[in-house]
Parts: C-alpha cells; sequence; structure tokens
C-alpha cells in the first residue's frame, strides 16, 4: 500500500501539484522514509542537497539544535515583526498616520509606544492572543518537529512547535514554564499559552539582559556544543547579539574558534552574509517571490527529515516485509533466529527484547 501511494503521488506531483502525506503511526513514517531514500529521491538544486545531507547527518549523529523565528510561523498564517506590530497599532485604536510614523521608530520603541496605547502589559496578552490566531500549525512546523533534535530555541510567542511536537508523540518541556526535560524547547521572548516573559518593547529587552542569565547561558551552552539550524530567524534580534558576543569571545579565549551553525533565508542577502561571514553557513531558496521561496525551503526541510530519518521501528514486522530489501530481510531473519534462542529472564534479557520491540518484534 505504500508504494502504491507514493507511485500516485509521484504523478500528482509531476502535475505540479503539491501534496503532504500524514502517517499517523511511528512506523509507518520510518517505513515511508525508507522506502523514499531507496527510490533515492532528489531535488535538482545541488547546493541544497549537500546542505541537506550535511544537516541530516548532524541530525542523526545528535549534534544538531534548532532556532526558530517568527518567519516558520509564517506557514501557519501568523505575522512577521512588522506586521506584528501594524496589528497591534490598529488594534489599539491608532489612526493610519500616526501608526505610520510609529512604524520607522526602532522596532522595541514602536512596541513601547504600542504596549502604551493598549493600556499596559495585560492588554498586550490579550492583544497578542488575538492578533496570533494559533488554530493550526503549518508545514513548516510539522517538519522541523520530525528531526530528531532535543534542543530548540525560538523568539516566538506561539506554541505552535510544541503542538506539533506533542502530536508526533515527541512532547518538549517549554522552559522557563515547565519542569526541565531531556528535550526541551527554551522560550527566550515569553509564551503566549501562561501570558509570561514577554519580550517587545524596549525596557523588555534590557530588562531581559539583566534578569535572564540563565536563559542566556542555555542558549550559549547550544551555540558553543551543537550545530544549530536557525529557521526563519531575521538575525536583527539584539538579545541573540548579546549571547552571540559572549559565545564568540568564549571560543577565541579557549582557542577553538568556529561557526555556529547554518542559517535558511528565502532570498539571498549578501551583506548579512558578509557580517556573518566564517560563523554562519548561508543557504538560500532564491525563489521568484517570498511565497516561491517559502515553498522551496518547505521541500528542503522534507528531504533533511527523509535524509536523517534513522528510525527502522519496522524491521522486524512481518507486516512491512514486501517493502524490505534482501539485506534487510537477511538481518531480520538473524535478529528473529537470535530472539527464539535466548534463554533465562533477568535485566540483560530485558534489555534485549526492548531492543528487538522496538524493532517491531510482537514476541
Amino acid at each position: 500500500m505504500i508504494s502504491a501511494i507514493l507511485d500516485l503521488l509521484d504523478e500528482r506531483a509531476a502535475d505540479e501539484q503539491d501534496v503532504a502525506l500524514v502517517l499517523w503511526t511511528d512506523r509507518d513514517h520510518a517505513a515511508v522514509q525508507h522506502v523514499r531514500r531507496v527510490r533515492d529521491e532528489k531535488p535538482p538544486d545541488e547546493t541544497q542537497e549537500a546542505t541537506a545531507g550535511a544537516l541530516a547527518d548532524r541530525a542523526r549523529r545528535r549534534e544538531l539544535a534548532l532556532f526558530l523565528g517568527a518567519g516558520v510561523s509564517v506557514s501557519a498564517g501568523l505575522p512577521l515583526w512588522k506586521d506584528l506590530l501594524g496589528l497591534l497599532l490598529e488594534r489599539a485604536g491608532v489612526v493610519a498616520e500616526e501608526a505610520k510614523a510609529i512604524a520607522v521608530l526602532d522596532p522595541r520603541d514602536a512596541a513601547t509606544l504600542a504596549v502604551r496605547k493598549l493600556g499596559g502589559t495585560v492588554q498586550l496578552v490579550e492583544a497578542l492572543s488575538a492578533v496570533l490566531p494559533q488554530r493550526r500549525y503549518g508545514l513548516a512546523h510539522a517538519l522541523l518537529a520530525a528531526l530528531p533534535v532535543a534542543q530548540t530555541v525560538t523568539t516566538n510567542y506561539d506554541q505552535l512547535f510544541e503542538t506539533a511536537r506533542r502530536d508526533q508523540g515527541r512532547p518538549v518541556a517549554v522552559l522557563p514554564f515547565e519542569a526541565p526535560a531531556q528535550e526541551w524547547l527554551l522560550k527566550v521572548h515569553g509564551d503566549l499559552g501562561t501570558g509570561k516573559g514577554i519580550v517587545l518593547t524596549r525596557d523588555d529587552y534590557l530588562r531581559f539582559g539583566e534578569r535572564s542569565r540563565a536563559l542566556a547561558g542555555l542558549v550559549q551552552g547550544m551555540l558553543m556544543t551543537k550545530h544549530v539550524l536557525f529557521a526563519g530567524f531575521s538575525f536583527t534580534d539584539e538579545n541573540f547579539f548579546r549571547m552571540a558576543h559572549a559565545t564568540r569571545q568564549a571560543l577565541v579565549e579557549a582557542g577553538k574558534p568556529r561557526g555556529m551553525g547554518t542559517a535558511l533565508e528565502l532570498r539571498g542577502d549578501l551583506v548579512k552574509r558578509s557580517l556573518w561571514a566564517g560563523e554562519l553557513e548561508y543557504l538560500s531558496m532564491d525563489g521568484a517571490d517570498d511565497a516561491s521561496a517559502a515553498r522551496k525551503l518547505e521541500i528542503f526541510f522534507d528531504r533533511v527529515v527523509q535524509l536523517a530519518s534513522d528510525d527502522v521501528s519496522f524491521l522486524l514486522d512481518p507486516v512491512y516485509d514486501s517493502l524490505k530489501s534482501d539485506t534487510d530481510r537477511k538481518l531480520a531473519d538473524e535478529l528473529l533466529g537470535l530472539a527464539g534462542r535466548i534463554e533465562g529472564d533477568g535485566q540483560a534479557r530485558a534489555q534485549v527484547d526492548g531492543l528487538l520491540r522496538s524493532l517491531g518484534w510482537r514476541g
């Protein structure tokens, strides 16, 4: 059935239709990604393919972390920073001419005026809840949530990424609002669900530097120990500049300067690339317009997830026998034979049984 579905979707895609295949179990997802890799589906862009392969390798080795900006949530219909400020001013009843004059200010100062005109921080949270609808997460959230990544940082207030992770049966602890766990999502600019920690105005940014050293330390540790994939992030945030500077200085003082990660952008920005040369690898989608570039970005995410998938939970499940190569079948037979020969009980036997069940064994 999986092969037949993929054949049909290949035909539809050839007719320039975009199709999203949703799998309801980890085992089905692993099996489909296995078949796709066997088919060797490759996008036409060689540079993107090389970057996708490198990121997938890091993800499989658990060396990859995510840093998500507002651009990721655009696929779910949420606004970017400037558009968000415009919506807040509109909700505050600011007339068009005054809003236009406010818009030329530094975004942090524009946000300060927006909050004042709304009536304060309580009204700000209410306004944000109204202008940031979170009914559904976007395709970008679903794809990024499927990556084998344990550490994620975001400047977004919305709850879309953690919802996508929860829907996949892989919930994350939302820091600093929940108890720590091995897999976590750090919200450095606050969380709309709790209404706490919102960073928007200039005063908020100044207080962040004074009070949020623990959060900054987590980000700096991630930048020092992981290869970070920056998605939908504009690199204009003052708090990030401080954290990146501290990380850079620590690496230089240790005599081990290195790049921090890979940044994905919709359009090529030569000035920004020059500014971060040697610290970030840039990959641009270079679409004809923003919508076209965003579509290419989602296709790129899909390729990374496809290559990064290392789940073989279907291997010992007879339901998937027709999808297995001769080598896979031989390995499965050897493992099933081993399962039949093992005697006794105890901790070692329990661990072996657990490993076999993770590969689809039903014994």
